[in-house]
């Protein structure tokens, strides 16, 4: 099995394994599941390198994993006190083989639990998202410092503290109740859109575009709304944002692997049942909330123009939408992607007196490249020393490629 393929059923296995498994023996054994969920894939690395595939390899690594922690409780000078504890779930194997076959059939439902535990209103914010990355997502410890742009020492404390809250709080795996899931909605689909984001532009290596990630915000996102407690506007907003974009993804990079900026991809090669997806759960998002109330429904709606072909008054729109969610998110990237907007609709000399407005504001690749294009037409000289400072600022080479590639854009 190739090492990128077994990467990806890492992500793909490792949150379900984790919600199944903290469901049966609790979170408070969290550190023992992560250890045994990380040997079992050690161990079916190893073992399918020699003997091929199993025929079901999530059905393999789950009974690997859950006869590890199991060795593990039992090895414990303390067995019969955790027994004793822990009576209703784990009084005999027997029982514990007859609940680990009845969780099974409950896998998605698990996933929802766990991300709800871990989206607990008393944990921080950075607490949930570093958490939900790390448990669910099958994020590195590094992939996360580069999504939150900080450093690997901060995220290993965030976890760690955010373990010790969840071990303190006796956070349990399940369902809150109607006025707690009201609560925490807005945690959960914050954790989505970062799953979703990481994955659209991604700080974690020489990948900029994860459509694995991307696909798995889908994924978790359609199963917060098939749930009837869980189906709000905010949620169908992010549905049809993540579709709108997921409609392009098959055209988003060339045959080298560059990405590709929007006017330069083949609009043929656009999912168009993905962009029917995105308009119907926009729809049922405004109706739900009877008008423009969330940032997700604004971002869905500069998606979908994006999905459409150029219409007069397009760029104006596009301003107006990206002005709302600037004011409302105070964004630096939709800052920059608004002031752009601006000068596709009004031209060279109104964009840079509004760049002029924000000529503190700290300087990114972004911001430099958006200064390179406006002085294009102005002053050749200047927008290719802009250029290269973006260039100089890029995370990485993929990144300094693609800005190469759609210079001309």
């Amino acid at each position: 099995m190739q090492e990128k393929h077994f990467n990806q059923l890492f992500k793909e296995e490792s949150g379900k394994m984790a919600s199944v498994l903290c469901k049966i023996f609790g979170l408070e054994h969290l550190d023992a599941i992560e250890d045994a969920i990380q040997e079992s894939f050690i161990s079916a690395f190893q073992t399918w390198k020699l003997r091929g595939l199993p025929d079901n390899p999530s059905a393999w690594l789950y009974r690997v994993a859950k006869n590890k922690i199991l060795n593990q409780i039992q090895s414990k000078k303390n067995r019969q006190r955790i027994l004793d504890d822990n009576r209703s779930v784990l009084p005999t194997v027997y029982i514990l083989e007859a609940k680990w076959e009845e969780e099974l059939k409950f896998l998605e439902d698990n996933t929802l639990q766990m991300l709800f535990a871990i989206c607990h209103p008393k944990l921080s914010e950075d607490f949930q998202s570093a958490l939900a990355l790390k448990i669910l997502c099958g994020f590195t410890q590094n992939e996360i410092a580069n999504a939150f742009l900080t450093s690997v020492e901060t995220i290993q404390k965030r976890i760690y503290r955010a373990k010790q809250q969840i071990h303190n709080l006796k956070i349990q795996i399940q369902f809150p109740n109607e006025e707690e899931i009201e609560n925490r909605i807005e945690s959960v689909v914050k954790v989505l859109y970062l799953l979703f984001s990481q994955g659209y532009y991604s700080n974690s290596g020489d990948h900029l575009l994860r459509t694995d990630l991307i696909r798995e915000s889908l994924r978790l996102s359609l199963l917060l709304s098939e749930n009837e407690k869980c189906a709000k506007a905010t949620v169908f907003a992010l549905i049809a944002l993540i579709s709108f974009h997921s409609s392009r993804l098959e055209s988003r990079k060339d045959s080298h692997g560059t990405i590709l900026s929007w006017n330069k991809q083949n609009p043929l090669d656009w999912n168009q049942e993905l962009i029917s997806k995105g308009k119907e759960y926009l729809t049922k998002s405004l109706a739900g909330s009877q008008g423009l109330k969330f940032d997700y429904q604004v971002e869905a709606l500069i998606a979908l123009i994006h999905t459409e072909p150029d219409f007069p008054n397009k760029w104006n729109e596009l301003y107006t939408l990206y002005s709302q969610l600037f004011h409302a998110t105070k964004n630096p990237m939709v800052n920059w992607n608004r002031i752009y907007t601006l000068f596709r609709a009004s031209g060279a000399e109104v964009a840079l007196a509004e760049l002029d407005q924000f000529k503190d504001a700290p300087k990114n690749q972004f911001s430099e490249l958006l200064r390179s294009k406006i002085w294009e037409g102005i002053d050749s000289k200047k927008s290719e020393e802009y250029f290269q400072s973006a260039l100089l600022l890029c995370g990485f080479e993929a990144e300094r490629n693609t800005f190469r590639q759609n210079r001309d854009s």
